[in-house]
Parts: C-alpha cells; sequence; structure tokens
C-alpha cells in the first residue's frame, strides 16, 4: 500500500488545521517569507553606509 487513503488523508488535514499554529498552512508560509524579505530589505538599506557629501558625480 503505498498510498494513504483519501478518506485518511483528509481527517488528519482537518485536524491539523484545527490545531493552533498549523504550519502547514500556505497562506502563512507566504506571510512569513514576505515578512522574512521585509526584514532583510531593512536591515540591507541601514547596513549601507550613506555618503554625507551625496551621490558620487
Amino acid at each position: 500500500m503505498e498510498r494513504i487513503p483519501q478518506d485518511v488523508a483528509e481527517l488528519v488535514r482537518t485536524a491539523a488545521r484545527s490545531a493552533p499554529g498549523y504550519p502547514g498552512d500556505l497562506a502563512d508560509v507566504h506571510r512569513r517569507a514576505g515578512r522574512r524579505r521585509n526584514r532583510q530589505a531593512a536591515v540591507s538599506a541601514a547596513a549601507v553606509p550613506r555618503s554625507p557629501a551625496g551621490p558620487p558625480r
């Protein structure tokens, strides 16, 4: 038996979704990835030194 029966798979998914903090929720994965990108962009922007004279000519 290589495949999980459909009814068992649905029961497991339903039980997992009802648990708090279900880690497999795709919307949450995208949301966390967006937060991480935003955080990395902010850190990168803060780490770039700014020239007091302005941009080079």
